[in-house]
């Protein structure tokens, strides 16, 4: 939270300053579209403030009182004026429902609690996109600085190959063949700025900024720390994954729901049993001292299939506690559902179908897991030889070097030399980014901090 709070006010302290907002790595920019899209704060907001509300439902547990106060006055022409004036007071509670409403309260908090890991996944997929835009921005500059020594470089011995072609000391034909492929170079510089600012509107348009906002990227992906393999920790990101992915734990929450919800069906057959007390007052005058005593108990089956019912006894009693009479009743609605087994089957057929989505998202989970980790091990492999490759040509382009000064090697040569190490440094680019950015996706998908993947394995 603290980190949050430091990058919101460096971003407004910094554009206001500056009129550009600058980016330390992945994260703050995952952190800052996230907090500056409307939707996923509001969605947020909402799903919390959701469950809170489901978790405060209670009201169906909690006894019902009412209050009632009426007064009448009839006046009679030629008789004596009458004054009523009654003082009522109720109350209403369930004595047994066989759990049905504790059931409704917990469906009502599966669903909520779903609702919110739905928004938690929705964001977590934002921040990998907002990452993937990033790191794509950055691998375009990175490749563009690259494109742009090459060109440098190039042009350097271009001038070089014309002062020896007005000494006559190169052929016009090799001056010619070298200068197209210069000219290729700088197309492709062209081609790479363009492409550039293209990804940046793209990256501004996900982090929510206008089209002319300034952005600054200042991580050195090549600044990294010491490589570690993910395979001999196979088991435990497994083990940590199952624990903490929060698509497996929507879908048991939603496979939780399904199974209150075929409990509930179950019950429907047990009849509610309520239990209904009032006390009420009335006279002509006040203080009002005639009071009268009701109880009532209601079997009710709202919910049953084929004859919703209700069945109740009331009993009246005076001061002294004397019965003063009962009432019976039973009133019914006579809707028979009649595709109340068809209804039970499906429910349970979905059921079935819930479980079987758990075990082969697992399945899945698992499967991309070990892909994931495979790809991470391979890009370690990549960057280590592509490393060791740049290395040898820069190697060879030091002796190359040498021989383009005494003859013995053709400038166009020379140049292809140079493209090849160009190429070989943007591949190296390229196997770097795509390290960063699984390194980051793994994170997401475990539903670690960023750079949390080398603590939670407790490597030192």
């Amino acid at each position: 939270m603290k980190r949050i709070v430091i990058i919101i006010i460096s971003f407004l302290y910094f554009s206001h300053l500056f009129a550009q907002i600058v980016f330390e790595s992945a994260e703050d920019a995952s952190i800052f579209a996230v907090i500056n899209s409307v939707n996923y704060t509001l969605r947020k907001q909402n799903a919390v403030s959701s469950l809170e509300v489901a978790n405060l439902s209670i009201q169906d547990f909690l006894p019902k009182f009412d209050i009632s106060w009426t007064e009448a006055d009839n006046i009679r022409f030629g008789g004596a004026d009458s004054r009523n004036k009654t003082l009522s007071m109720n109350m209403q509670m369930t004595v047994f429902d066989a759990g049905k409403k504790y059931i409704s309260y917990k469906m009502n908090q599966a669903e909520k609690s779903s609702d919110l890991y739905s928004v938690d996944i929705e964001t977590a997929n934002f921040k990998s996109s907002v990452i993937s835009q990033y790191y794509s921005c950055l691998l375009l500059e990175k490749t563009l600085e690259v494109k742009k020594d090459l060109e440098q470089n190039t042009k350097k011995q271009l001038e070089i190959i014309e002062r020896e072609v007005a000494l006559g000391l190169a052929l016009e034909n090799d001056y010619l063949e070298y200068l197209i492929s210069y000219r290729k170079i700088q197309d492709s510089v062209k081609i790479l700025e363009r492409n550039l600012r293209t990804q940046y509107r793209v990256f501004k348009v996900i982090l929510g900024l206008e089209p002319e906002a300034a952005i600054l990227l200042k991580e050195n992906i090549l600044d990294l720390d010491e490589y570690f393999y993910l395979e001999p920790y196979s088991t435990s990101l497994w083990q940590l994954l199952k624990s903490r992915s929060l698509e497996l734990r929507r879908q048991e929450t939603s496979l939780y729901y399904s199974q209150l919800q075929n409990k509930q069906n179950k019950l429907l057959l047990i009849p509610d049993i309520s239990f209904q007390g009032g006390i009420s007052f009335s006279g002509g005058n006040y203080p009002l001292n005639n009071p009268s005593y009701s109880a009532k108990l209601v079997f009710s089956f709202p919910n049953n299939p084929f004859l919703p019912a209700s069945i109740s006894t009331d009993f009246g009693f005076n001061n002294k506690g004397q019965l003063t009479g009962s009432t019976n009743a039973v009133s019914s609605n006579i809707v028979p559902q009649l595709n109340y087994k068809a209804a039970i089957d499906m429910q349970n057929i979905e059921l079935k179908q819930k479980k079987q989505s758990i075990k082969d998202s697992v399945n899945s989970m698992y499967e991309n897991l070990f892909q994931q980790i495979a790809s991470y091990d391979d890009s370690i492999d990549n960057i280590e030889r592509i490393k060791e490759t740049v290395d040898l040509q820069n190697k060879r382009l030091i002796i190359s070097e040498k021989q383009v000064e005494k003859g013995t090697l053709k400038r166009i040569d020379y140049l292809k030399q140079l493209e090849e190490l160009a190429e070989q440094k943007i591949s190296l680019l390229e196997s770097i980014t795509s390290f960063h950015e699984l390194t980051r996706t793994l994170e997401i998908a475990l539903d670690l901090p960023f750079g949390g993947l080398k603590q939670c394995l407790n490597i030192k």
